[in-house]
């Protein structure tokens, strides 16, 4: 049986953007890899619409 998560949830501010509203490259490779595994990558926000 397969350990892998079926999809990543996180959420925007302070956590994937930082305070200065960049992206780590580190952050960007986990994801590309994450997709490319086909892991699904949820954005989680209180930010209003």
């Amino acid at each position: 049986m397969s350990k892998r998560p079926k999809l990543i949830a996180t959420d925007l501010d302070g956590t994937i953007v930082r305070h200065d509203g960049s992206i780590s490259a580190r952050t960007v490779e986990a994801f590309t890899k994450a997709h490319e595994l086909g892991i699904h990558i949820f954005f989680v926000t209180g930010r209003p619409p």
